[in-house]
């Protein structure tokens, strides 16, 4: 399945189980919504119509003990229409059904109805005092068993806007405790799915990382765990990278070859024509003038170059396959930088550059290093970038020091005021065949600073470099030595500092 089809599925199924609970939390709020509206216009329908009938009753009752007192035909306009706003009063309520008891007030409005008949018969007939005997009989018994019925009929009403509100506060718990639950499954759910996903990509893509690590340090072996099995992009992935490898390997065994190849093919020739220039010099003596002499010595010069960058191609080649030999000795310290101090002065004296070497007190007296590593491919290779690139007038100079915690520890810097390193270009200078691009003229082939890292680490230590444009460079090599190197007598920080030159 493509990464692309599995990631949108798992973020169809993260997205549906959000979604669910969402949309429950929908339909349990438009219940809630249902209930409001059912509160706000039933019930406040309700207690208004309630209020209507009431006013309705008390109208009635006085504009009943008007009329008998005072026949007028206002008072029974006013009977009639506190009967009619009571009656109205009266259907809106049974409309509403608030309870069982909100259809009786339109029975006991009719009866008043048919009363107040009776009762005008009565007045028209000027009959006052059967009137008024009519009203405390019949009317008013009826009016207040009317008024006696409307306390049950509020109660109905607020028992159902109890009921109401009790039940909206049910759905609500019971909605916030849904969702709540059906959240955390959700995310549980998603969480689960996306961490499904993310290993699933990955992990494999971890092990590629790896797998590629391995082949920038040289090891061109594709690893038996990675998934080339798979049907998506990180299978083909894989595949390339299996065939990736399988083709440096095999450019890696040519390469072998051809510096086999080159050692004794190129070698040879190169030593013989070295041989056979000295031989003339050497047999032609005074027969020959000074062009000739001057080109015999370009021979030998052009011949010395190239076996020089032979024997580095073939020291980078037997690095890289783990032959070249390192043989841990311990090296006395100070005698072995006062040698260096010693080798390269005629080469600072030639290009008028200062040159010094400091061996700090807190140096080891002795370190664990291969002394051949150290004298000519360590600091032969830094020292004579150094000199290569620093101009006349300049400075060079060597420190030593130590460490209180590591005793058997060693710090060198080599320190030129040179024409300094490009900051772009600091990353790449201990890669094979690169060559700073700082516009000086070099004739090496840029295998030098390889070779002192690939020597470095083999001793187990780190090197590094400070360096900008015009403003020299500092190359920091640090050895880590052994414990066992340091001599009793000679401890960091006994001895006095030295300084040669």
């Amino acid at each position: 399945m493509p990464i692309r089809t599995r990631l949108l599925l798992a973020f169809g199924a993260v997205t549906l189980l959000l979604g669910a609970p969402l949309a429950y939390g929908v339909h349990r709020l438009a219940e809630l919504r249902e209930i409001a509206v059912m509160l706000r216009t039933t019930q406040s329908e309700a207690l208004a119509a309630l209020g209507d009938l009431r006013t309705g009753l008390i109208e009635y009752d006085r504009q009943v003990r008007s009329y008998v007192i005072a026949p007028d035909p206002l008072f029974r306009a006013g009977m009639r229409d506190a009967l009619e706003h009571g009656r109205d009063g009266a259907r809106r309520l049974a409309v509403a059904g608030s309870g069982t008891e909100s259809s009786r007030p339109v029975r006991w409005l009719d009866s008043l109805a048919a009363l107040t008949v009776r009762l005008e018969g009565l007045v028209e007939a000027r009959r006052t005092t059967a009137a008024t005997e009519f009203v405390r009989t019949t009317v008013r018994p009826v009016l207040t068993e009317a008024r006696a019925t409307l306390d049950p009929i509020a109660n109905d009403i607020s028992r159902s806007s109890t009921h109401a509100a009790a039940e909206a506060q049910r759905i609500s718990d019971s909605a916030s405790r849904t969702a709540l639950i059906a959240t955390l499954v959700a995310v549980l759910l998603g969480g689960a799915v996306a961490v499904w996903t993310t290993v699933a990509l990955t992990r494999p893509v971890s092990r590629l990382r790896t797998s590629m690590g391995a082949v920038a340090r040289g090891v061109f072996v594709a690893p038996a765990d990675l998934p080339y099995q798979r049907k998506d992009e990180i299978g083909e992935l894989s595949r390339s990278f299996r065939a990736m490898s399988e083709q440096l390997a095999e450019l890696e065994r040519i390469r072998g070859e051809f510096l086999n190849m080159m050692s004794h093919d190129i070698k040879a020739p190169l030593n013989t024509i070295g041989g056979c220039a000295e031989l003339i010099e050497e047999e032609a003596g005074e027969k020959l003038d000074r062009p000739q002499h001057t080109q015999l010595g370009m021979i030998r010069e052009h011949v010395r170059l190239l076996t020089e960058r032979v024997d580095r191609m073939l020291e980078v080649g037997r690095l890289e396959a783990g032959s070249f030999p390192i043989q841990l000795e311990p090296v006395p310290v100070v005698p072995t930088f006062g040698w260096v101090r010693s080798a390269f002065e005629p080469q600072a004296r030639r290009k008028g550059i200062a040159f010094t070497v400091t061996v700090d007190h807190n140096a080891p007296a002795f370190v664990e290093v291969d002394p051949q590593c150290l004298h000519n491919e360590i600091l032969g290779n830094l020292l004579s970038n150094a000199f290569k690139f620093t101009p006349q007038g300049g400075a060079v100079s060597v420190k030593v020091w130590g460490e209180r915690e590591r005793p058997s520890a060693l710090h060198v810097a080599v320190i030129d005021s040179g024409v300094g390193i490009p900051e772009d270009e600091l990353p790449f200078v201990f890669g094979k065949y690169y060559r700073v691009r700082n516009g000086e003229r070099s004739d090496g082939v840029g295998l030098g600073l390889a070779i002192v890292r690939q020597l470095v680490e083999a001793h187990g230590g780190t090197v590094d470099v400070e360096s900008r444009r015009g403003g020299g460079s500092i190359f920091h090599v640090f050895l880590p030595g052994k414990q066992s190197a340091t001599r009793e007598n000679g401890r960091p920080g006994e001895g006095p500092s030295h300084r040669f030159g």
